[in-house]
This record gives structure tokens, sequence and C-alpha cells, in this order.
């Protein structure tokens, strides 16, 4: 997917969505609460990145793969 909101060109991968990955604090930030390195979690929501390079807007959102909503 791609938004042209600004320029260059912002690009979101929305096929990693719900995608589980090991954490990683270089490409994720936890939507609640705390992950460890190279835990295992779901992208809740994808990474932002330039179209031209690889630098990265904003951090994929990722929840814990044992996520309780009820707490």
């Amino acid at each position: 997917m791609e938004c042209r909101i600004s320029d260059p060109p912002l690009g979101m991968e929305v096929g990693c969505i719900g995608k589980r990955v090991e954490f990683n604090s270089l490409y994720h930030d936890p939507f609640d609460g705390f992950i460890k390195s190279k835990e295992e979690c779901f992208i809740i929501l994808p990474s932002v990145r330039r179209q031209e390079g690889p630098d990265i807007i904003t951090k994929a959102l990722v929840l814990h793969k044992n996520y309780d909503p009820t707490n």
C-alpha cells in the first residue's frame, strides 16, 4: 500500500498485519505492555517507511503472542 501524503511518498506493508515475528526494538514498539527481545509477537499496525530508502518513519506496533485483552 502506498500513501501519497508527503514528498517523498510513504509506504506501509499491509500484508504483514497479523504476522508472527520475534520482537526487535529497532523495528517494533509494544502496543500494550512490555515485550522482551526475541519474544514472539504479532504485528498489529505495520511500520511506515520512505519509498526511496530503508528509512523507518514509524515502527510496527506489536502485541505479545500471549496478550490477554481482559487485563
